[in-house]
């Protein structure tokens, strides 16, 4: 049910529009009020990420390290061994098996990993938590506030490339914040514990908090970060400090460290320690010290200064309305449920801002998991505009930075448009059509911030958001790969190499083309290390190793075709012979 403020006394006032608004929802209607079907509230957040979160699943090749991580998925699918990541034969533990193990189950049924069953776990997850957001904010402040936070949560630049990339980011970032939202969850039932058999319940969720904890790092590492910056403070705020030394906690967080220190036991049985800890070793600190990371002190003090407005900024137009939450008293507008909500969104946003504002990392990705905290803070916020709880003061600085945030869009649709034209110029009616639909948008957005009427406005901003997805897989995607042409360099190589064959690499790092050959590919760390037989062996070499090898005794290169790697960095697919004493070395160069 929405709050309603006393009855203003001129019609001018803008309270007064937003009681009248508020009126205007508690009142029955035959249209589709989300405060009171949650089955189409459900499965209006099921079609949402369907536009959102799924579609573009198929479009383009793997771009960058998505490749990477589906060649060690499809390594995965190949050997069955799910514990130890693994590329060209040798363990690769920069990073656990979480993503991998994902898209090798993805790709189970269809026997081979492909692209969209690399992407897949990734829609998934994307999925998964927008229901888990429903879930939280619906029992707090109602379905209304529910159906915001789960709409708009994907509506940023960082979702809306990786929740169709075959990364690691996004499952992460469920990961974390599925472990949050436990967490808040056990805290609400501890509170209202006043018995052991009462805190008994508590427990479950502990277990399922812990546990994605351990997903978590079973994923990226950096899970119990983003996790205990946010449940720290809030236990603290909430005045029960005392909880996170409760048997319940702990024997959960003993559960889950079992399974992480599982897991690190059977690779090191299989990969030994050295290579464990030296690898691990050299992927945290660079991450956690300032005197590993590379960069001058000035560049890391530039780079520490401008994070948290770089994570604001990637954010918008969602962070500036999530500023609202700050207003004074805005914690008196809500019952107990809601300010625990309130207080749970500003736990898991601003410590864990500082924290990674203080680490040395600043990738803007490493910092994903702590998005939904802002965005949550922007639901909470329309939320109150929406149910006229904001003061006069406060709903007009909200409905200004709502009209510039849909100005600012007008501006990017009719500048991206000019862009889209020189980029896709075959597509040049798409490009039109999604431009003008933008303005129109903001257009109809900025009259309905006339007319006082907020729904409208929250409409216009989920609309356009549809444009920018639509623009992004239809004009961006399918030409972000040119010039790097991966599926085309990886039929010169099954043309040149025969099927059976493996073929060897050394330093080569290119993970795009190696996929998309889709053949057995060896690394080795020296020739000398390559089969001893007299049958003929591929290579591919950088430009400097065969310049090294080319007249290196004891082979013979019996073919050399230049390559381009997908940087553009000159590669040499080599076909190699063990050089008998009667022989001198032959080279033919195939263009």
């Amino acid at each position: 049910m929405a709050v309603v403020h006393s009855s203003p006394r001129t019609s001018g006032d803008p309270s007064l529009r937003n009681w009248r608004f508020a009126l205007h929802l508690a009142k029955p209607s035959r249209s589709f009020d989300p405060t009171c079907s949650a089955i189409l509230c459900l499965l209006g957040v099921v079609l949402w990420s369907g536009v959102i979160c799924w579609h573009g699943l198929t479009v383009g090749e793997l771009y960058r390290t998505e490749a990477l991580r589906a060649i060690i998925g499809a390594e995965m699918l190949r050997s069955g061994d799910w514990i130890v990541p693994r590329l060209y034969g040798e363990p690769l533990l920069t990073k656990p098996p979480g993503m991998y193990a994902a898209i090798a189950a993805a790709s189970w049924l269809r026997g081979e990993v492909v692209e969209w069953t690399a992407r897949l776990p990734s829609a998934f997850s994307a999925t998964v938590l927008m229901l888990l957001l429903y879930w939280y904010f619906a029992r707090n402040v109602g379905r209304l506030g529910g159906l915001i936070a789960a709409l708009i949560t994907p509506c940023t630049m960082l979702w809306l490339d990786k929740a169709v990339a075959a990364e690691i980011d996004m499952l992460q970032v469920f990961w974390v914040g599925a472990a949050l939202l436990f967490f808040f969850r056990a805290v609400e039932a501890e509170e209202a514990a006043d018995e052991l058999r009462s805190r008994l319940a508590a427990w479950p969720w502990w277990v399922a908090a812990l546990l994605c904890v351990a997903g978590g790092v079973l994923t990226k590492w950096t899970a119990p970060a983003f996790f205990y910056a946010a449940a720290i403070p809030f236990v603290i705020w909430r005045r029960h400090p005392l909880i996170l030394l409760s048997w319940r906690h702990l024997t959960a967080a003993v559960l889950a460290a079992g399974v992480c220190l599982a897991w690190v036991a059977l690779v090191v049985s299989q990969a030994g320690w050295d290579t464990f800890y030296t690898t691990v070793r050299n992927e945290a600190l660079p991450r956690l010290s300032h005197s590993h990371h590379v960069g001058g002190f000035w560049e890391q003090f530039g780079e520490t200064i401008l994070h948290p407005f770089k994570l604001l900024a990637v954010n918008l137009p969602w962070s500036g309305f999530a500023l609202a939450s700050l207003f004074p008293g805005f914690l008196k507008l809500w019952d107990e449920c809601g300010r625990r909500l309130v207080q749970a969104m500003h736990c898991w946003t601003w410590p864990n801002l500082i924290l990674w504002t203080i680490l040395p990392d600043h990738a803007t990705r490493h910092s994903f998991p702590l998005f939904a905290g802002i965005t949550g803070l922007a639901a909470i916020a329309w939320l109150a505009y929406l149910e006229g709880r904001l003061s006069p003061t406060q709903s007009r600085w909200f409905a200004r930075f709502a009209a510039l945030s849909l100005a600012v869009f007008a501006v990017g649709a009719v500048s991206g448009s000019l862009i889209g034209f020189q980029l896709a110029i075959s597509l040049w009616w798409l490009v039109l059509l999604l431009s003008g639909i933008g303005c129109w948008l903001a257009v109809a957005g900025l009259h309905a911030l006339r007319q006082a009427q907020p729904g409208r406005v929250f409409l216009a901003f989920l609309f356009t958001w549809i444009i920018v997805k639509l623009a992004f897989v239809h004009l961006y995607v399918p030409i972000r790969n040119h010039g790097r042409q991966p599926r085309e360099k990886a039929a010169i190589l099954t043309q040149h190499v025969s099927e059976g064959k493996t073929l060897y690499v050394f330093r080569l790092k290119d993970e795009g083309i190696m996929f998309y050959y889709g053949r057995p590919v060896v690394r080795l760390r020296h020739i000398k290390d390559l089969p001893k037989n007299e049958q003929a062996v591929w290579c591919i070499l950088q430009q400097d190793e065969f310049d090294e090898f080319a007249h290196k005794p004891g082979w013979e290169v019996t073919t050399a075709i230049p390559l381009e790697d997908e940087q553009g960095d000159p590669i040499v697919l080599v076909e190699l012979r063990r050089q008998s004493e009667e022989t001198g070395v032959l080279v033919a160069i195939c263009y």
